[in-house]
């Protein structure tokens, strides 16, 4: 009905192979032409391609979060202004700090005052393409008031152009073996 008032169509399909097969089409269709002689196009494109490459996707995405969530070390997406933009429980017990108080500070802030200067060299380097990667020890302040000691690897995520997106940060906490 929509069609006859000269508005186009878009729907999903299923479209059935001569083997009995179902598969995914898109179809389009646009009304041409005056009120008096028009005529209705058809434009229609099999996604099964494109629908596999979604479930791709979409799994590879579950198994990421799973991995993330799960994961005994802590994670975390950290903007390259430092705020924390993804941070997983494992990380939240390392530093005390709940998910959404943690969200809103930044790395640098929790970081103890005498480890800032080589963390941000390390950090340095890295998004001028000098090194790939780093790891440091260092201290972070924990909620409570008391020093945790870390093992911190950084890496960057660049766009097709090289920019640098975000760093991808894992934490080990290893204040244990410091004590002994």
């Amino acid at each position: 009905d929509r069609l006859m008032h000269g508005e186009s169509g878009f729907h999903q399909i299923l479209g059935i192979h001569m083997d009995g097969t179902e598969f995914p089409l898109e179809i389009t269709l646009t009304k041409l032409g005056s009120p008096e002689h028009s005529l209705i196009l058809a434009s229609i494109r099999d996604v099964s391609e494109q629908s596999k490459a979604q479930e791709i996707l979409r799994e590879s995405e579950e198994r990421f979060h799973g991995a993330f969530t799960t994961s005994a070390v802590g994670m975390a997406l950290v903007g390259m202004d430092g705020h924390w933009l993804q941070v997983n429980p494992a990380l939240c017990h390392i530093v005390g700090y709940p998910e959404e108080e943690l969200l809103s500070t930044t790395s640098q802030a929790i970081t103890h005052p005498d480890d800032l200067e080589p963390d941000l060299e390390y950090l340095r380097r890295l998004i001028a393409g000098e090194i790939a990667y780093y790891h440091l020890e260092k201290r972070y302040l924990h909620q409570q008031g008391h020093i945790v000691w870390v093992l911190l690897s950084v890496s960057i995520v660049r766009d097709r152009e090289h920019n640098p997106l975000y760093r991808v940060t894992q934490v080990v906490d290893i204040t244990e073996w410091k004590r002994n």
